[in-house]
């Protein structure tokens, strides 16, 4: 991407976008999504579309593996990085030194088995459909 597609930005207005956009096609009751948002802007200087992309497939192949007929939460959360560590199965980039942003998005779901955490970043790559 071009350095001029990206502008200062506040995140937290990315991640309630998403938050937004995935809420009303949660069709089970028992599902719901959370937001945990800093209560000040956390700003990045980021291409805001190709954030949302990330975010939004990440929430909703979260979505799409949720169990039926049982309770089950996807969660997104948007930290300041600085003094927090990164955690769970699949991890994307590493936290630079000085300001930074950790952007946490978690499910209750069964999770990634563990020999398909090493093919997620695949293209086209998919479990969807499989037994």
């Amino acid at each position: 991407r071009r350095d001029s597609e990206r502008r200062p930005v506040d995140l937290r207005a990315i991640l309630a976008s998403v938050h937004d956009l995935v809420r009303p096609s949660l069709a089970d009751q028992l599902h719901r999504i959370e937001l945990d948002l800093p209560p000040a802007p956390l700003t990045a200087l980021v291409d805001d579309t190709e954030v949302m992309q990330v975010i939004l497939n990440l929430v909703l192949n979260a979505r799409d593996a949720l169990p039926t007929g049982r309770e089950a939460r996807i969660g997104i959360a948007l930290l300041n990085a600085e003094g927090h560590t990164p955690i769970g199965k699949v991890l994307v980039g590493d936290i630079p030194r000085g300001p930074a942003a950790l952007i946490r998005v978690h499910d209750t779901g069964s999770g990634i088995a563990e020999a398909d955490v090493a093919r997620v970043f695949e293209p086209f790559y998919t479990r969807k459909g499989a037994g």
